[in-house]
């Protein structure tokens, strides 16, 4: 520990006391293009299977430890009252069809890249049947008059920080939404979903650009 950069002690410290002797690899993935969003479905309840925002599957032998997710609003779509998100894991490999292929995931040294154990996907995503389900977030994003989401609003979802601040913002222009969630730790074989839906939309769903990052860990 007394190696690990300030920053990293104190993220481990406040957050991930558990992880601090089963340090691993750091991953981080995002939008192929910055400045560019990725369309979602139009989806006004949660739903288990369908459009799903996010997918993460653990295809390898360790654990995957979320660390942040971010979206940034593209495009703000119509219609929208509210906006809410649930994060789920489950016993098995959800993905069905859909969505934005992410590739690759990439380590912030710089260094050459170790071969990753995930496989994440953004967009319109049809997952299959549930497993064996557990919610590990939930949260009211915005609320505020149609269309709800404006250009540059900005979504940080921080995994094991419950003790911060959360909520939504109720304003019509951009701002910044911190989403304080419990950890998310993904077994090898498991997937991790986030499901985002927006009420009353009804003919033009959001675009979103997007990056996240996490532990890769024995």
């Amino acid at each position: 520990m007394e190696k690990l950069p300030s920053w990293l002690r104190a993220r481990l410290d406040a957050s991930w006391p558990c992880a601090q002797n089963m340090l691993g690899n750091y991953f981080r993935f995002g939008s192929p293009t910055p400045g560019t969003g990725i369309a979602m479905g139009i989806q006004t309840t949660f739903s288990d299977t369908a459009n799903v925002l996010f997918l993460l599957y653990n295809g390898g032998l360790k654990r995957f430890v979320m660390d942040f997710l971010k979206l940034i609003c593209t495009a703000a779509g119509t219609t929208t009252t509210s906006a809410h998100v649930a994060v789920k894991i489950d016993n098995k490999d959800r993905y069905t069809s859909g969505g934005t292929d992410i590739t690759p995931l990439v380590q912030p040294d710089g260094g050459v890249e170790p071969s990753t154990i995930t496989k994440c996907r953004f967009g319109i995503i049809v997952a299959n049947a549930v497993g064996l389900p557990r919610i590990v977030g939930r949260d009211v994003l915005k609320v505020v008059a149609a269309p709800c989401w404006a250009v540059n609003d900005q979504v940080t979802m921080s995994f094991g920080t419950m003790g911060q601040q959360s909520g939504g913002i109720a304003a019509a222009t951009a701002g910044k939404i911190p989403v304080a969630l419990g950890p998310a730790i993904i077994r090898p074989g498991w997937s991790l979903l986030v499901h985002l839906w927006n009420v009353a939309n009804a003919t033009t769903a959001p675009s979103w650009e997007f990056e996240g990052g996490g532990w890769e860990l024995p």
